[in-house]
């Protein structure tokens, strides 16, 4: 009984981990992808001036 609790709980901790990580990177490629838009945009406003 304990050895399936404690297997449940050890899946439990990998799956929390996993979705954890991939926040993360989805964290830092939006972040990549919106520093890259937000270049562009300045580079469009210092054209204009």
């Amino acid at each position: 009984m304990a050895a399936l609790h404690s297997t449940f709980i050890a899946a439990a901790y990998g799956f929390a981990g996993i979705i954890l990580c991939a926040l993360a990177l989805w964290i830092a490629l939006d972040y990549r992808a919106q520093k890259k838009t937000l270049a562009e945009l300045e580079a469009r406003r210092a054209e204009k001036k």
